[in-house]
């Protein structure tokens, strides 16, 4: 007896049964690999994983220290850890102030601290202060002991250069001799956290009744020339100046009386070296009274 022949069999590709089987194992292949590979950063680096020197047993993973660092670029570091984590800025020089650009502020104080291990949505808080602000540290200043009269000392107010302790007469309104300012000391010198402060004292002498009603300080300023600058006539070394502040013992004072005044000024390190300064009534009709015992008539 002849038995019915059997229907053809489809080819090994066409096999439902093989395809669910292949589909299975990739699928668990991505899931696995998912699990147990750090997440690619945009850097290109991966994040901590399991077997990396930063990453915890109980999934946690060390902090990275980000002191030192732009806000951007803290937070860009910190947003790569993929913990989503909670990051909070508090501004330690003025914390009313808000952040509008994060690239013009620095990381001064993180919490955790670096090396601490963080978790998922746990909060981190960074201290910020504004780029130019030392982070609130007095900046590192090694002040000069004496100076040397720049180059362009002198060229506006005549070429007179006035040595430290001489006399400087200034008229006042074009009605002759009104003060004598004397340059007493060199200056002395406090940090700041964005300038040094330059203090300097001085001799004010009346040597001509005007109305007393009017401060003494009307008679005249005081003008810090920095001593590293190169001016053109393009860019006139008035622009380089900063006037000074003056508080004087006594405000008003009659014709051959004397008053000790302090005279200040913020400015930046680089501009002290060989400074000077001017004296007149005015900040345009001035002479350059010296600041060093270096800096001799001239």
């Amino acid at each position: 007896m002849q038995h019915p022949a059997l229907p053809p069999r489809k080819p090994w590709f066409k096999q439902p049964l093989l395809w669910i089987a292949v589909g299975v194992v990739v699928v668990i292949g991505v899931v696995v690999n998912a699990v147990t590979d750090g997440t690619q950063s945009p850097s290109g680096t991966t994040d901590a994983s399991p077997g990396s020197a930063s990453y915890s047993p109980t999934g946690s993973i060390a902090l990275p220290d980000v002191i030192g660092m732009n806000l951007q670029q803290a937070m860009l570091q910190l947003r790569n850890l993929k913990l989503g984590l909670n990051i909070k800025t508090t501004d330690i020089i003025d914390p009313t102030r808000s952040v509008w650009s994060s690239d013009n502020w620095t990381v001064c104080t993180q919490s955790p601290s670096a090396g601490s291990f963080v978790a998922r949505l746990d909060t981190i808080t960074l201290g910020i202060a504004y780029y130019d602000e030392n982070c609130g540290q007095p900046l590192n200043f090694t002040p000069p002991t004496d100076g040397i009269w720049p180059d362009y000392a002198g060229k506006i107010g005549g070429n007179n250069r006035v040595p430290l302790g001489t006399a400087i007469t200034l008229p006042y309104a074009g009605d002759g001799p009104f003060l004598a300012v004397t340059v007493l000391d060199p200056p002395s010198f406090a940090s700041g956290n964005k300038l040094i402060t330059v203090t300097t004292t001085i001799l004010v002498k009346r040597l001509k009744n005007d109305d007393l009603s009017n401060s003494l300080l009307v008679g005249f300023v005081m003008v810090f020339v920095p001593g590293n600058i190169i001016p053109d006539e393009a860019d006139p070394i008035i622009h380089y100046t900063t006037e000074a502040s003056i508080q004087c013992d006594q405000g008003v004072i009659e014709k051959g009386q004397s008053t000790h005044c302090t005279v200040s000024v913020g400015v930046k390190p680089v501009e002290i070296q060989n400074s000077y300064w001017w004296v007149g009534p005015n900040s345009v009709r001035t002479i350059a009274a010296a600041a060093w015992p270096g800096q001799t008539a001239g």
